[in-house]
């Protein structure tokens, strides 16, 4: 895994992602604009509770926040559905279960389907 981003920047880049000024975000936390910048710059640290608004804000998991991991989406993600009857967790469980060779053909062929529909 690539060394993680500072948190002061990622909290920048998912609010700008989102169209959000620094007022709006410290509102809905209930905090001043200059008290929510403090975290952006690195100042202050992010208190947990802060932490879990946020990751509701944004509709992501607070390991994505903290750059524990590049996993966007919230754990429940993992139990939509995918196809059919089978969720995302399962499809990752059934990834996970193959071997390195059939991993990487794996993510050959998902290069290659991704490639076909980018040129349509």
């Amino acid at each position: 895994m690539r060394n993680p981003e500072p948190l002061s920047v990622r909290l920048r880049a998912m609010r700008e992602d989102h169209d959000l000024t620094q007022e709006q975000v410290a509102d809905i936390l209930g905090i001043r604009q200059q008290y929510y910048s403090s975290y952006e710059k690195g100042i202050y640290e992010l208190p947990v509770r802060h932490l879990m608004t946020l990751a509701r804000l944004y509709h992501c998991s607070v390991d994505y926040i903290l750059g524990l991991t590049e996993f966007r989406h919230s754990i429940s993600k993992l139990q939509e559905p995918f196809e059919n009857a089978i969720t995302v967790g399962i499809l990752l469980s059934h990834s996970l279960s193959l071997n390195s060779q059939k991993r990487k053909l794996q993510l050959e062929y998902l290069e290659y389907l991704q490639a076909i529909q980018n040129s349509r």
